[in-house]
């Protein structure tokens, strides 16, 4: 029995097509992880080694706390990393904090917001907002006193999502109090801070693995408002 020719090119263009998929999803998720690392080092210079705690708290956005230390172990700080959900889908970002609880750095390491919008906030002009900061941070237009952010026009959705996951990392390293943060990130005010001198914990396993970023091709979602 003949096999037709036609038959086999659908067959073959289908297992194309099924392996283009998989290989997507599997480097995007690399790409993400790969980013993520170097941030964990350059945002707080001098960082020779770290340990990672996994975080699992229910109605955060929080996905990771990493403890940076020099090569004489000393402790430098933290870089936490929150998955908050923007206006088209989650941002992965990362929140750097020197063991007072300044905020040393922020870095968008992955979005799917609108170019021209929500995606304002991978912009240098917002990040730097965040450096130097140690309170609960609120967005406002015209921003001036020490516990707000600067919002852009059409951007309020993305913005919003970007100051949960920072403010969440606050609260769970007990830099703040988080009774007063909107839902659902009070959740995480009767989390456990996490403490410099506790190097021998094992890191905990992490079953939830919705916080892993949406990749950046949806570009179908319709503009952010302002309101």
């Amino acid at each position: 029995m003949k096999t037709k020719p036609g038959l086999v090119l659908t067959l073959f263009a289908l297992s194309s097509a099924v392996l283009i998929v998989f290989t997507y999803f599997v480097t995007s998720g690399q790409e993400t992880q790969a980013a993520a690392g170097t941030a964990e080092v350059y945002m707080l210079p001098g960082t020779h080694t770290t340990s990672y705690y996994y975080i699992n708290f229910p109605g955060t956005s929080l996905v990771r706390s990493i403890r940076n230390y020099d090569i004489n172990g000393n402790f430098l700080g933290y870089v936490v990393s929150a998955a908050p959900t923007g206006f088209i889908g989650e941002i992965y970002i990362m929140t750097a904090f020197d063991p007072s609880g300044n905020i040393r750095g922020l870095e968008i390491v992955r979005h799917t917001e609108t170019a021209g919008m929500g995606a304002v906030i991978e912009e240098d002009w917002f990040k730097e907002q965040f450096v130097g900061r140690s309170v609960l941070l609120t967005g406002v237009h015209g921003a001036s006193a020490p516990h707000e952010i600067d919002m852009a026009a059409m951007a309020t959705v993305s913005i919003e999502a970007v100051l949960r996951g920072v403010n969440e990392a606050m609260v769970y390293l007990g830099f703040a109090d988080g009774a007063n943060l909107p839902a659902p990130s009070d959740a995480v005010s009767s989390a456990t801070p996490e403490t410099d001198d506790d190097t021998s914990a094992t890191p905990e396993t992490d079953d939830d693995t919705s916080a892993t970023p949406e990749t950046d091709d949806d570009t179908s979602a319709t503009p952010e408002n302002s309101g």
